[in-house]
């Protein structure tokens, strides 16, 4: 995997990390991250991952 593709997969890990944390109230570990991110790998090709890391950068607001 190209460091491109990883940091796809780990921006999507981390938006999932999020998502769950914010649900249990809980604060995000490195092992929750590691673990989301594998699981990323697991479940999307690299296109399907590379479409939900565009999306959610181009989400993202731009603060000044």
């Amino acid at each position: 995997m190209n460091i491109k593709r990883a940091i796809e997969y780990a921006q999507v890990a981390l938006k999932k990390a999020q998502e769950e944390n914010k649900i249990d109230n809980k604060q995000l570990t490195a092992k929750q991250l590691g673990e989301i991110m594998w699981l990323m790998y697991y479940a999307y090709d690299d296109e399907q991952i590379h479409t939900k890391a565009t999306n959610i950068i181009n989400s993202l607001e731009l603060k000044q």
